[in-house]
């Protein structure tokens, strides 16, 4: 949905169906983005597409279900890419820690590949777009608007 009006307008709900026979709207009133409610964004078309919106969301929801400090865990931000380093501005990265469980969660949000080097690199367990690791020179070049979670 559209923000323009104010942040209960992006809450719209994704159709089940293409058809748009089933709509859980009922409870929402007139707060819904109608210009949303399509076809290509129901449930139905979007649960064979990789790299769809719904396929994003289910990947990243079994990541945060999967590891505690994803959910729960304190959030540490990253001592290179962070808000203050401004030759990486489009780069945000951080830790999430709980009972000895440590990920890190990088984020390119700029549309240029970018090279980025880490003191240690674990085990990519989430990837979206393009992203490549090297675990021994504790590189990771991602492509643009792409994320990757190491479990560490």
């Amino acid at each position: 949905g559209t923000k323009d009006r104010g942040d209960e307008w992006v809450r719209t709900p994704i159709m089940w169906d293409a058809a748009g026979r089933d709509l859980a709207d009922g409870a929402l009133g007139d707060r819904i983005d109608r210009g949303m409610l399509t076809a290509d964004i129901s449930v139905e078309s979007q649960s064979s597409e990789a790299g769809s919106v719904l396929d994003v969301y289910r990947v990243f929801a079994r990541l945060r279900n999967t590891y505690p400090a994803l959910a729960d865990g304190a959030m540490v931000r990253h001592e290179v890419y962070n808000d203050s380093n401004s030759a990486f501005e489009p780069i945000a990265a951080w830790y999430r820690e709980l009972d000895g469980q440590r990920m890190l969660v990088v984020h390119n949000f700029g549309s240029a590949e970018k090279l980025l080097a880490f003191e240690r690199l674990g085990r990519p367990v989430g990837v979206l777009g393009e992203v490549l690791w090297d675990q021994q020179k504790g590189q990771v070049k991602m492509g643009g608007y792409s994320s990757v979670v190491f479990k560490l």
